[in-house]
């Protein structure tokens, strides 16, 4: 478990000491190949978050090793927590798109007025939006999802409405989503979650 997983080394106050991957994980044993410049010296105590697509970020504890070029090994590795599941894992992201199609009973159609919606945040089974049309639960619309790579064509459906003056926000889920393409928005929501925690502990 863990090979060729992506993780980041931070101290136990949580300052970033270097990025990079999993090569190899054995109980107490993790040996990691690390991106670019690091910090690290041995018998360092340090925190190492890895984030693997079954199981989210797995947070674990240990001592450096050794250090060989960019291999770094961490022994007395212990298990501290996992902080996220498949499928509640979400993250915060603005994304735009406009709504060009309406489902009429399991029909498409375009629409004379297209509509633009924000992606607030999004998880392998829904998504968080804000948009100006006045929607009611069980609404339904297509939508051709591109921030992951490779465009995934998504049913989406209202499943909660927050009405405020200026604007709404809609809790929606994915209807009918296969696994493959969950498995493709959930690998963009854990990159995305790690680009964050990197630029967040490097401030």
């Amino acid at each position: 478990m863990h090979e060729f997983d992506k993780c980041i080394i931070s101290s136990v106050k949580g300052s970033n000491l270097g990025t990079g991957f999993v090569n190899e994980y054995d109980r107490t044993i993790l040996k990691t190949c690390l991106d670019g410049s690091f910090t690290l010296h041995l018998q360092q105590e340090v925190l190492i978050f890895v984030f693997n697509e079954v199981k989210g970020e797995c947070v674990y504890k240990g001592l450096v090793a050794d250090i060989n070029d960019k291999n770094v090994i961490f022994d007395k590795v212990s298990f501290v927590r996992s902080m996220q599941k498949r499928d509640n894992t979400r993250v915060d992201k603005t994304m735009r798109y406009r709504i060009t199609l309406r489902f009429v009973g399991d029909h498409r159609e375009k629409l004379e007025t297209p509509f633009d919606i924000t992606i607030l945040n999004l998880s392998a089974q829904g998504m968080y939006i804000s948009c100006d049309e006045p929607f009611a639960v069980g609404h339904r619309f297509p939508l051709v999802f591109k921030d992951a790579g490779k465009p995934i064509d998504l049913d989406v459906e209202i499943i909660r409405c927050e009405k405020y003056r200026r604007g709404n926000k809609y809790g929606c889920r994915f209807l009918n989503i296969s696994e493959k393409d969950s498995d493709n928005i959930y690998r963009f929501v854990l990159h995305e979650q790690i680009e964050q925690r990197r630029r967040n502990i490097i401030r």
